[in-house]
């Protein structure tokens, strides 16, 4: 017997106990068998959104006339899919972030900085000896006084070191080039 079915057919054998146990006073079997009941159809419901075997989104026709437990079905059954389309996109998102975090190593790892719309190191190092501001990545870098100050993203400012040398731009261009800000932020 299909599984799907199973549980239909199961919660609907309890649903007449819901109603012969009402007629004969029996109110606390009946609670029993109504708990069992929905839990049953609960747990079609989210089934049926995870592996849309037989009824997917449709009210089993076994209980298409016990309103609570169609009305149940629908609403578990919406539910699970949204969780599921929530759980999906978070992965592909978890995806995508690991494909972009690869790429990004790898240019670091082979120097091309171009691939990442930032400047070589050496580069970056010259223009900041030229005593020249410049905008990387919404940092603002400039070289005054014998020391290089930054104001980050957040707009804070702070001191990215001393000299603009080729390991401290090297060092500034990784953290920038994986997506990362530099420095403190709020």
């Amino acid at each position: 017997m299909n599984c799907s079915f199973e549980k239909a057919l199961q919660a609907r054998l309890l649903w007449i106990d819901v109603r012969c146990c009402e007629s004969l006073g029996l109110l606390v079997h009946s609670h029993r068998a109504a708990h069992k009941a929905r839990q049953l159809v609960e747990a079609l419901a989210k089934h049926e959104a995870r592996h849309a075997n037989r009824y997917g989104g449709s009210v089993p026709p076994l209980l298409l006339d016990v309103p609570q437990l169609a009305e149940l079905y629908v609403e578990a059954w919406g539910l699970e899919s949204l969780r599921m389309e929530d759980e999906l996109e978070a992965a592909y998102e978890e995806r995508a972030a690991r494909e972009d975090a690869s790429h990004r190593r790898a240019c670091i790892e082979r120097e091309d900085w171009a691939a990442l719309s930032l400047p070589t190191p050496s580069a970056l190092s010259a223009h900041l000896y030229s005593g020249q501001s410049i905008v990387i990545d919404q940092h603002y870098l400039i070289y005054e006084e014998g020391f290089v100050w930054m104001d980050t993203p957040y707009g804070v400012e702070s001191g990215l070191g001393n000299e603009p040398t080729l390991e401290l731009c090297r060092s500034f261009l990784e953290t920038v080039g994986m997506g990362d800000f530099y420095g403190p932020e709020p």
